[in-house]
């Protein structure tokens, strides 16, 4: 731990090294050499992207690891009479470009391609975005929300992080939600 917090002279990421230290006295093995050697690898203005990537994270369907949301896709229906649709939030209007989402990737925080979940339509799907907790029920069969997922480094380094969500995101992900969910 030492060795990797040394040499390290932005009063930010020595913060950031000062409450790991505290949380692994408090509880030894919080977190891996793995994530601890990829916090050592980051300049102040990546680690301040991933402030901003979990500024934007989510949890969904009860899941702890964290996730971007970045759209809806909904389906063709079956007679054909509705066509599919792709409907995206531009990551880039909420301070989070797509290249800052490449140097995240290249750094073992975020995979590196979007994947989907599809919501039950049976039952709930909790999403958790900030203090907001939403419950979705899909309205049209087969919508599924598109998203960029942590790596299990990028979540233990996200515990760190103390974060605000993004006012114009929320809004804009609840606005996309209520176009292809019913939220409780």
């Amino acid at each position: 731990f030492l060795h990797l917090a040394s040499n390290t002279q932005v009063k930010s990421m020595q913060m950031l090294w000062a409450e790991i230290l505290s949380q692994e006295l408090a509880t030894p093995g919080s977190f891996s050499v793995k994530a601890l050697r990829t916090l050592k690898l980051m300049t102040q203005r990546e680690a301040m992207w991933f402030q901003t990537a979990c500024e934007l994270s989510s949890s969904v369907g009860g899941e702890t690891n964290n996730k971007i949301l970045t759209g809806v896709a909904r389906p063709a229906s079956n007679l054909g009479l509705v066509r599919a649709k792709l409907d995206k939030i531009s990551l880039g209007q909420h301070r989070m470009p797509y290249h800052h989402i490449l140097q995240l990737t290249d750094l073992g925080l975020i995979f590196d391609r979007e994947l989907e979940i599809r919501p039950s339509s049976h039952h709930d799907t909790p999403l958790i975005h900030g203090q907001a907790h939403y419950a979705l029920k899909p309205r049209y069969k087969g919508s599924r929300l598109l998203y960029h997922r942590f790596t299990p480094i990028g979540d233990e380094l996200a515990k760190l992080i103390t974060s605000q969500p993004i006012t114009s995101y929320q809004e804009h992900l609840e606005q996309l939600l209520h176009n292809y969910f019913e939220l409780h």
